[in-house]
């Protein structure tokens, strides 16, 4: 959320408004996703960018 307000205030006219359509339409539609194609456990590669200066390895394919 917090990249969302920066990146589509202009986009969306207010922080509320951002707020609004995550909050309605994008976090709901990405859980969606994530309970019925459950990409972690099918990604052959996995990885944790929560600190986008420091990107971790999780999972990579062995042999």
């Amino acid at each position: 959320m917090r990249r969302a307000l920066v990146r589509d205030l202009e986009l969306f006219g207010s922080a509320e408004s951002v707020r609004e359509r995550y909050q309605e339409r994008y976090l709901p539609g990405q859980q969606i996703y994530r309970t019925e194609a459950d990409p972690t456990t099918r990604a052959d590669v996995l990885v944790d960018n929560d600190d986008l200066a420091n990107p971790r390895v999780l999972r990579w394919p062995t042999g």
